[in-house]
């Protein structure tokens, strides 16, 4: 019996030592438990006005453009009014061919008409008084008539011998020396107005609903010290380009200094919607999951997934339309080593 006894003793001893051991342990792994808590920093969000928009590139087009040329017969060139690089007003003769003969032509042609003007004038008092015949009135307006188609067929003639200016620009370009043949429809002088400008810019397909007439563009020229430039979206093509699928679209610009030149290239940023009281947060946050994506909020000291629908991305930004409300706070570092229900410690 002494040595049952003593076994027994020895019995109780180890189950409580090992009772005693257990819940020293469980008592410290729920002390752990309690104080662990992951630290973040978080950002409370606040609702904006967030603009979405198209980035494309465009090419700069002269506001009007022209090839000239002689219409008439053409002939030896004479004289260069204007040069490459000179400026010209519309109208403005630049350049002028052999004309002497076409000249005393026009010369004549008009002396002949004046004089039958005169004679039809003098033929029409007198008939009126009735002292000539009704032939004599009426032949005399015929020769009036038949030295006036002369007159203008000999004034169009010479005319023609001289290349104006179609609009005010500048003399871009010179296909021709002095001396040479000018034949008729070849050209002569590119003449640009680059006082005002048009952008060029092909826009995909998929954004043919969202572009519309006067909405706003912000330009940037990557090699020039400009700054942003604003402009409107002036027309529209009601065609794709079977090419690319892209549709066309024209930015008007002025260039009064002329610092921009035709075929540079352009930036442009084109806004399609302006969406209020949205919630932005740094792309980084947003954590992609198999049926959409999540951010981490804290909300009494807990880490709280919650699902949100995207707008937008830009710059390193997410727009956000639903899932987040003004208020709330994001946890913007500390957000990869979470998850639902964390306990987490705000450091900033």
């Amino acid at each position: 019996m002494t040595i049952k006894r003593i076994m027994m003793f020895i019995l109780v001893i180890v189950v409580s030592i090992n009772f005693i051991a257990c819940s020293e342990t469980e008592g410290e792994e729920n002390k752990s438990a309690e104080k662990r808590a992951v630290s973040v920093e978080v950002k409370t969000m606040e609702g904006i006005s967030f603009s979405d928009y198209i980035n494309v590139v465009g090419v700069v087009n002269a506001n009007q453009s022209a090839n000239v040329s002689f219409e008439g017969t053409g002939g030896q060139l004479k004289a260069v009014k204007k040069d490459k690089g000179s400026f010209v007003k519309e109208g403005e003769v630049v350049l002028e061919i052999e004309n002497d003969i076409l000249k005393a032509n026009y010369n004549a042609a008009k002396a002949q008409y004046d004089l039958a003007q005169m004679t039809f004038e003098k033929q029409e008092q007198i008939f009126k008084e009735n002292v000539n015949s009704e032939f004599q009135y009426l032949q005399s307006k015929y020769q009036r008539d038949q030295a006036k188609a002369g007159y203008d067929l000999a004034k169009t003639s010479y005319e023609k011998s001289f290349v104006k200016a179609p609009f005010d620009g500048f003399i871009n370009q010179r296909f021709f020396d002095v001396g040479e043949f000018a034949a008729p429809g070849v050209p002569l002088f590119q003449i640009i107005d680059d006082n005002s400008l048009k952008i060029i810019a092909g826009i995909p397909e998929r954004y043919a609903d969202d572009v519309k007439l006067n909405q706003n563009v912000e330009i940037f020229f990557p090699e020039l010290d400009l700054g942003k430039i604003e402009g409107k979206i002036s027309f529209i093509s009601k065609a794709l380009n079977p090419d690319n699928r892209t549709f066309e679209v024209e930015i008007r610009i002025s260039n009064k200094n002329r610092s921009i030149k035709p075929e540079m290239l352009a930036e442009l940023k084109i806004f399609t919607r302006t969406y209020d009281n949205v919630v932005v947060v740094p792309e980084d946050v947003v954590t992609k999951i198999d049926d959409g994506y999540v951010v981490y909020t804290v909300s009494d000291g807990k880490a709280v997934q919650k699902k949100v629908d995207i707008i937008k991305r830009t710059n390193g930004q997410v727009a956000i339309s639903n899932g987040l409300v003004s208020g709330e706070k994001v946890i913007t570092v500390g957000y990869q080593n979470i998850v639902e229900g964390e306990n987490v410690n705000i450091v900033n």
